[in-house]
């Protein structure tokens, strides 16, 4: 009998000190326990799911020697579930899905919207420059220094960069590099290049025309009713820049707002100029055709024609007996004109008569001026041979003044 009482009391001493050795989770280290509705898991142990064949391979869930109380909780503290189940997981609104062991990139459905220029708490960082963006937006950020982000596709067994934002060059391209074409628009240049090829931007067929062998930028349409490139800006000068590895300003075509210019310029020299008071064509040194415009074309209007140096013969100088008084916008001139037939001399005073004119040379010292009459005139055509003096290097004058 009192070999049983020991031998009891053994019994509920041991019972007693496991159930003190379960009630601490601090130390629980080993084996299955369920203490107060929950079920702990041992040192070493994992829940793990066998297939429907018995061949040893298992999906285990386990975590590694935490170093303090952990919790995994797939609701959140509201009872919604950050991560749902079904057919198609997905993350709750707001729920950062976070890659690399330091939460380096996000993404996350923004179910409210974010303004411009706002942080926003792992995942926008420091003081942002961006646009706003409405309810329900999907968010991708890279928070690593520098970090860029890209992607890519299988192109026949070679995976092919299509989109990379380079970070710390401000670079947004928008590649394919199987047919070496390439859209980049960038800060600070020099993006990279199109490896020879083009870039094609496409509205329908231009018919029979093609773009050009060595075309870089080809804008194709159908729309008959235009195709046209356009410089908005609200001062300042826009237009066409050319340049080559040796000269950066080989040439020009530009528009200044503030003088209402339109020049053509070669090499750093305006070749063509038109605004609202001088048109002029020129070579490097001298004018070779100005028209300095008053009210118009007409009653004090002066044109120029200038020359350069050449040949002394190259311009005439006219001298004769036609006067006049004005010239208009249609180029006819009101004369009064002297000629002589058959020896008699007849004055014309009334009458318009167009000139025709070109001043063409009929030998090495002399031009000849076709003057039509209408109107009253009697005569229709009077044909004037007229003695030159050549300059050697000057300018001939036509002035209507």
């Amino acid at each position: 009998m009192k070999r049983i009482s020991i031998l009891v009391a053994t019994v509920l001493t041991i019972l007693l000190a496991v159930t003190l050795y379960a009630q601490e989770p601090q130390r629980f280290n080993r084996g299955i326990e369920i203490l107060n509705g929950n079920l702990f898991i041992g040192l070493n142990g994992q829940i793990c799911f066998e297939g429907a064949t018995g061949n040893a391979f298992e999906t285990c869930l386990t975590v590694t020697d935490p170093t303090a109380d952990r919790t995994l909780t797939w609701p959140d503290s509201t009872g919604t579930a950050v991560l749902s189940g079904g057919s198609a997981p997905f993350l709750d609104d707001d729920a950062i899905f976070a890659l690399g062991t330091g939460a380096d990139q996000a993404m996350l459905n923004n179910s409210a919207g974010l303004s411009a220029d706002t942080a926003l708490d792992d995942v926008l960082i420091g003081t942002p420059v961006s646009e706003a963006i409405a309810a329900n937006s999907l968010m991708i950020a890279n928070k690593t220094a520098n970090g860029d982000i890209a992607m890519y596709a299988n192109d026949g067994g070679t995976s092919q960069q299509f989109l990379h934002f380079d970070a710390d060059v401000s670079i947004l391209e928008l590649a394919g590099y199987g047919g070496g074409v390439m859209l980049a628009l960038e800060i600070n240049p020099p993006a990279p290049d199109l490896a020879g090829e083009m870039v094609h931007i496409w509205d329908g067929t231009g018919g029979a025309a093609t773009c050009e062998t060595n075309t870089r930028l080809c804008i194709e349409t159908d729309d008959t009713a235009g195709n046209f490139i356009n410089f908005l800006g609200t001062a300042g000068t826009q237009g066409l820049l050319f340049g080559d590895t040796g000269d950066p300003n080989v040439g020009q075509v530009t528009y200044a707002q503030a003088t209402n210019d339109l020049r053509l310029t070669a090499n750093t020299v305006d070749r063509v100029i038109y605004n609202g008071t001088v048109r002029t064509i020129s070579d490097s040194s001298v004018d070779l055709f100005e028209v300095d415009v008053g009210t118009s074309l007409g009653v004090g209007g002066i044109i120029d024609f200038h020359v350069f140096a050449g040949d002394a013969t190259d311009f005439q100088t006219i001298t004769g007996f036609v006067t006049y008084t004005a010239v208009n916008k249609a180029g006819t001139l009101t004369l009064d004109v002297t000629y002589d037939t058959a020896n008699e001399s007849k004055s014309v005073s009334s009458g318009t008569l167009t000139l025709a004119f070109a001043i063409a040379e009929d030998n090495a010292d002399k031009a000849m001026i076709s003057v039509t009459g209408t109107g009253s005139l009697t005569e229709s055509t009077y044909t004037m041979i007229y003695t030159v003096t050549p300059l050697s290097v000057g300018a001939v004058v036509i002035n209507a003044a």
